[in-house]
């Protein structure tokens, strides 16, 4: 995910890896191997410079949120089945949750 967030905010800001290691102070080379995959994660300092030179957060960058989100729903949804609540009920909720956002 990381990768893929670095990716694409890279490419649509038309930035270069070079320019963005100068930006962000963080080596070329770690970021090159975000880019190609062959790191999954960074270091924390790292991450915080990346998301800070493209104005995002750290969640935003890394897909965080989205992983977080993703497992809360998932778990709601294994309690939900286990307890033979109906799946209508715990949509309403999430939508009245998300409305709120």
């Amino acid at each position: 995910m990381l990768s893929e967030n670095l990716a694409l905010h890279l490419k649509s800001r038309k930035i270069s890896v070079y320019k963005f290691s100068k930006l962000s102070n963080v080596p070329q080379s770690t970021i090159r191997d975000i880019l190609a995959g062959r790191s999954k994660s960074t270091s924390y300092e790292n991450l915080a410079k990346m998301a800070s030179a493209l104005n995002l957060s750290m969640n935003e960058l890394s897909g965080e949120e989205e992983v977080k989100l993703e497992g809360c729903y998932l778990e709601v949804a294994k309690i939900a089945q286990d307890k033979k609540i109906d799946p209508k009920k715990i949509l309403d909720i999430i939508n009245l949750i998300e409305g709120d956002k």
